[in-house]
């Protein structure tokens, strides 16, 4: 769910690694929430200290589920977000691929 802790999803990744279990990390690129420098590198250090993965999946933010929302007679939180620009994916790929992160771009 949106806006959620992380501390189980990263524990449950410990937890599997630390098993032999390859992961694929699969983490949203939401502009303005976790897109930034900082960010991208505490994702980096995060998945380069897990014992076993294959690669990250970089999953850049879409309005996909806004008819889904609208069909529940929801309101879809994220609605203004903008979704991020190639260029500002490129950039994140990048830096993760300078740090040694195995990633691929998932749409």
């Amino acid at each position: 769910m949106a806006g959620a802790g992380n501390v189980a999803i990263i524990e449950n990744c410990r937890r599997l690694s630390a098993h032999g279990t390859p992961l694929v990390v699969r983490v949203p690129l939401a502009p303005g929430y976790n897109d930034n420098d900082e960010h991208l590198k505490l994702l980096s250090r995060f998945v380069k200290a897990l014992p076993k993965y294959e690669q990250v999946h970089l999953l850049p933010y879409h309005r996909m589920g806004k008819a889904k929302y609208k069909a529940l007679g929801l309101d879809f939180p994220l609605a203004e977000l903008e979704p991020p620009t190639k260029e500002r994916v490129q950039h994140a790929v990048d830096l993760l691929r300078q740090w040694g992160i195995k990633i691929q771009v998932v749409c």
